[in-house]
């Protein structure tokens, strides 16, 4: 690891920690639209307010502290993401991302909640459970193309140019068929 990335100049602490905030960004915008859309009552800054503050009123102050709380924890996540990449590859990347989004939900949703003594304020719904789960895998999945991106570009260079190459002569053979009066692309063996 230490031989690529740092001869490009790109510091793995700083990326997979950007990455794991805007894969937190397309988390908040998960949340944020089924809030406005009413399919759930709350976001996880709410949700996070109330792990730290107990039963008490979540007013601005405490959202923002609980918003920030997710961005910090979303970048550490980042970094986990970024090392299982460099441990295990980056083929199936976004997967990978959207499995290790999946295994924070289930922390988030099953686990956590059930450590903390004094219940929050606000519950959970299922309509909200169900919303987390759709933006733990947003979180993965952008995570994971920013972090393909970034580290592994020379493989996904190699994929490109293999796509294109395919996609040159598929579309050859659609043309010749066309052409020809035939519609069916079959390669001749």
């Amino acid at each position: 690891m230490t031989g690529k990335a740092s001869k490009r100049g790109k510091d793995p602490v700083i990326y997979g920690f950007l990455a794991g905030v805007l894969g937190v960004v397309g988390d908040e915008i998960v949340h944020w639209v089924a809030v406005y859309f009413n399919i759930a009552r709350s976001t996880t800054g709410h949700y996070l307010s109330q792990l730290m503050f107990p039963h008490q009123p979540v007013v601005l102050s405490k959202l923002l502290l609980g918003e920030f709380t997710h961005f910090f924890a979303g970048g550490i996540m980042g970094l986990a993401l970024l090392l299982i990449f460099f441990v295990s590859g980056s083929r199936f990347g976004v997967i990978k991302g959207i499995g290790w989004g999946l295994a924070l939900w289930i922390l988030h949703v099953a686990i956590i909640p059930n450590l903390i003594s004094l219940r929050p304020y606000i519950h959970r719904t299922f309509n909200e459970a169900l919303v987390d789960m759709g933006a733990h895998i947003a979180w993965g999945a952008i995570t994971a193309l920013f972090l393909l991106y970034i580290f592994f570009k020379q493989s996904d260079k190699l994929i490109k140019d293999a796509v294109k190459s395919a996609n040159i002569c598929l579309l050859e053979k659609l043309t010749n068929n066309i052409i020809k009066g035939r519609f069916s692309i079959r390669s001749k063996r």
